[in-house]
């Protein structure tokens, strides 16, 4: 998951909310397992090609996320102070 800059758990969850595809976070099956994915290929062969073409176009779009520079949020100015209001 280096290439997104995201780690397996959260690779593994924003890829089943946005692309609904489920795979498990590798680091489940113990510390060498971090920062991969683990799939079942018990499918179709069709089905499994729709869902590669949906991990690639996720990945492709994590990583221009990554890629694209954050601007920071504008500072906010003050504000003015107001004048009292005169006695009447």
């Amino acid at each position: 998951m280096t290439s997104t800059g995201l780690s397996d758990e959260v690779f593994t969850e924003r890829l089943l909310l946005e692309e609904r595809v489920a795979v498990v976070p590798g680091s489940a099956f113990g510390p060498s397992g971090a920062g991969h994915v683990r799939m079942c290929y018990a499918t179709s062969y069709e089905r499994l090609e729709e869902a590669l073409r949906r991990i690639a176009s996720f990945v492709e779009r994590v990583r221009v996320e990554a890629a694209t520079p954050t601007e920071p949020a504008a500072p906010t100015e003050p504000a003015a102070p107001t004048e009292p209001a005169a006695p009447a």
